[in-house]
């Protein structure tokens, strides 16, 4: 059920930004020479990232502010947070986007992104976004001169498939085939898979059913070798899941996923930041939406190239004041994790 998508190269000027107390220049720091290092891997929630739009759901509906369609500084903080990231991979979710004709052949880009990226610098990042999602798609931005595209693919679940009443994806999974770069030289492989799961944190047997089904299309993408090499076992499933492991609406999928080959990363509320702004007031409350789950079998992500238990939440972003990080960028928090950058090991 997944088809092809390729990416498109941009052209423009990179700028250095300080701005809302991130000053962070835009230049990436990258590895010594003589090591590889590691990258940064993760995935952004960026709140209906799309011109023109006002934001603030659902707070806005319970007595909090609504928040004006984004300016040129906005771009430029958001721009700044993946620098200071220093992220090289990062799934972003809720992105504007529209497919158009060119050349015969179907292709998908965002004008937000376009925007995003003549600010990041298009000699260095570019991005791939999905088809589906009407307003609100997964897009998965890269650094070009740390990590090569290979492949993408566009998950295709059947438009009429419900569980509760609800689509169990509004918007397809999309997986993106990379290769780390050191100093131009290939290394390791990964496979990133940006998810998001349907709204509703009650939608227990949706989002079960869903990663079912997912767990089952990337055995499939493997087997066809689309997007997942039949040799592939580096996968890192990222994105906004809509509910949390931890809380009193429990899903099976997260133990399931334990016991098949999978590490959820995250494995206590106490070890596992809150990823998500909400109420009013606007606070950091108890809401743990957004994972990233590695392969952790035959060679997989887990215990070589990924050593943490828990992924990094970048709630250093929000600084003192919650409404100006969101006003600027979003509710939700970056959450990364730093893969190793070695030879790989696939067979």
């Amino acid at each position: 059920m997944t088809k092809r998508t390729s990416a498109t190269l941009l052209a423009g000027a990179a700028c250095l930004i300080a701005l809302l107390g991130y000053s962070a220049s835009l230049v990436v720091p990258r590895p010594a020479d003589g090591h590889t290092g590691a990258y940064v891997v993760g995935a952004w929630n960026l709140e209906h990232f799309r011109e023109g739009t006002v934001r603030g759901f659902p707070e806005n509906t319970r007595g909090g502010p609504s928040y004006p369609p984004r300016t040129d500084e906005d771009y430029n903080a958001i721009a700044s947070m993946i620098s200071r990231i220093e992220a090289r991979i990062l799934v972003l979710e809720e992105i504007n986007a529209h497919t158009e004709d060119i050349g015969g052949k179907p292709v998908t880009r965002s004008k937000e992104l376009d925007r995003l990226i003549r600010v990041l610098g298009p000699e260095r990042y570019d991005y791939v976004v999905g088809a589906t999602g009407g307003a609100e798609h997964i897009a998965i931005l890269y650094d070009k001169r740390d990590v090569r595209l290979n492949e993408t693919c566009e998950c295709e679940f059947p438009d009429e498939l419900k569980v509760e009443n609800k689509a169990v994806f509004d918007r397809e999974p999309l997986l993106a085939h990379f290769t780390f770069l050191s100093d131009g030289r290939p290394m390791n492989d990964l496979t990133v898979v940006g998810v998001h799961l349907a709204s509703g944190q009650q939608l227990t047997k949706n989002h079960d059913e869903a990663m079912r089904l997912l767990q089952e299309e990337l055995k499939k993408a493997r087997q066809e070798s689309h997007c997942i090499p039949s040799d592939e076992n580096d996968i890192l499933i990222a994105g906004d899941f809509n509910t949390g492991r931890f809380d009193k609406k429990v899903e099976s999928f997260w133990d399931q996923m334990e016991r098949e080959g999978w590490d959820v990363l995250g494995d206590d509320p106490a070890s596992y930041p809150v990823t998500r702004l909400s109420g009013v007031p606007l606070k950091l409350r108890d809401s743990r939406i957004d994972y990233l789950i590695i392969s952790k079998e035959n060679q997989g992500l887990a215990g070589e190239e990924v050593e943490t238990e828990a992924p990094v939440v970048h709630n250093e972003l929000v600084g003192d004041s919650p409404e100006d990080y969101r006003r600027h960028a979003s509710d939700h928090l970056p959450i990364t994790v730093e893969i190793r950058v070695l030879e790989d090991t696939d067979r």
